[in-house]
């Protein structure tokens, strides 16, 4: 273990997960469902150039499992837990990294919040809403009304227009769906690990989406649902500006546009209007991403200087009170017969841990790519009050720490 941690802060150092020292070092059964690539991907993020040297502050340990704390140049912290195999050669099956718990600093508010967050990247966006009574009033709004990027949230809208199609009798939660070649996106994920032809419920590719954020999972519901329904759930949601996300994109395709050094590239996005768009994914259709053929062909994939920001308006946008009004959307959708199922799935991961005692219902969906990093709560307190808090942060030009955005982001829900 001791051996394990000092390599995995060396690895916070240098922002690099090495491809021999991970097989080296990872269980095979959790490397099939995390390849390295999808260790690098959020790496520039959580420890971005600059964050180094990372010093340990707290180290516990319980048998096979250990809880570290540590703590960067710049003051942000982060607890990572590891898991080790319980048989030679010990090798780690198990690896979270998450904000270290931190105590808000007496006096704190939400202007400093506002101001803080502004010191991390140059666009940002905060709402924290009182929705008891079915509308979004704002206790507290930065920038309320502005979209940005907001990762993978979107999701919401897949799930809501799934209980659409439910509630009218055309999909099932338990309608059996097959896993295609050409619907499977990047690599983590459980559903990109099945064979071709494997079926899975719709409920479960919708568990997939939103808890472990699955883009293979989301991908196929696109399909199953209908881009052009997805837009149209959107404005239903109350998305005051839904024409932003048209044509609506899935995730393979915004990869593909954005990593494949084969057309269509960003220009040819940015040269067409919205039908001339929807021609460019009308001609990826049935394509599959090259490295689901050969995993070999992501090195090929454009994929230089993947840790950093690129083309983040090529993306799904949206506001603090966008994201509000799809979250009380989502919230009504669950008391109507059938679709009770919708708060249970955005339930299974909360994305923090909460006090259950005072916050007795949490739902939730979050969103990050390099220069981009979203979180979105439904919240219901003990007293019976519900809010929603969305907080959103976006740089174009360079990676930013998203553990210590996250932090920041938490603590609009310990203001409240």
């Amino acid at each position: 273990m001791e051996d394990h941690i000092g390599w995995l802060i060396d690895v916070l150092d240098t922002g690099q997960f090495d491809s021999a020292a991970v097989t080296e070092r990872f269980d095979a059964s959790f490397l099939a469902q995390v390849p390295v690539a999808a260790l690098n991907a959020p790496l520039g993020q959580i420890a971005p150039p600059g964050s180094a040297p990372w010093r340990i502050l707290d180290d516990s340990r319980n048998g096979q499992v250990a809880e570290v704390t540590v703590e960067a140049a710049d003051g942000s912290r982060l607890t990572i837990t590891v898991a080790l195999a319980s048989t030679d050669p010990h090798q780690i099956e198990g690896l979270l990294l998450q904000p270290a718990d931190t105590d808000l600093p007496e006096g704190y508010t939400l202007a400093q919040l506002d101001t803080d967050m502004a010191a991390i990247a140059p666009q940002t966006a905060l709402g924290i809403y009182d929705v008891t009574n079915g509308s979004c009033d704002a206790v507290h709004e930065h920038n309320g009304d502005q979209p940005l990027a907001i990762g993978s949230i979107f999701k919401l809208w897949v799930l809501a227009e799934l209980a659409n199609q439910i509630q009218l009798g055309t999909a099932d939660w338990d309608e059996p769906l097959a896993v295609r070649a050409e619907l499977r996106s990047n690599p983590a994920g459980d559903v990109f690990q099945l064979d071709d032809g494997d079926t899975l419920t719709l409920r479960e590719y919708a568990e997939a989406m939103i808890s472990i954020s699955d883009n293979t999972a989301t991908d196929h519901l696109i399909d199953r649902l209908g881009r052009e329904a997805i837009e149209t759930a959107m404005a239903r949601a109350g998305v005051a500006q839904p024409a932003l996300n048209q044509p609506f994109l899935a995730t393979r395709e915004l990869f593909w546009l954005k990593y494949l050094a084969d057309p269509p590239n960003p220009t040819d996005w940015y040269n067409a209007d919205t039908d001339g768009r929807r021609t460019i994914l009308a001609d990826l259709d049935g394509k599959t991403v090259p490295w689901v053929l050969d995993p070999a062909l992501e090195a090929a994939a454009n994929i230089e200087g993947q840790d950093q920001p690129r083309n983040i308006d090529i993306e799904w946008l949206a506001s603090p009170n966008d994201l509000c009004q799809t979250l009380v959307h989502l919230d009504e959708l669950t008391s109507t017969p059938g679709l009770k199922p919708v708060a249970d799935i955005m339930s299974i991961n909360p994305g923090v841990e909460l006090d259950d005692t005072t916050w007795t219902d949490v739902r939730f969906k979050g969103g990050s790519e390099p220069g981009v990093f979203a979180l979105a709560w439904w919240l219901e307190h003990d007293d019976g009050r519900q809010f929603v808090v969305t907080g959103l942060l976006n740089n174009p030009d360079t990676a930013f720490n998203m553990f210590a955005a996250a932090d920041l982001i938490n603590n609009a829900i310990d203001l409240i």
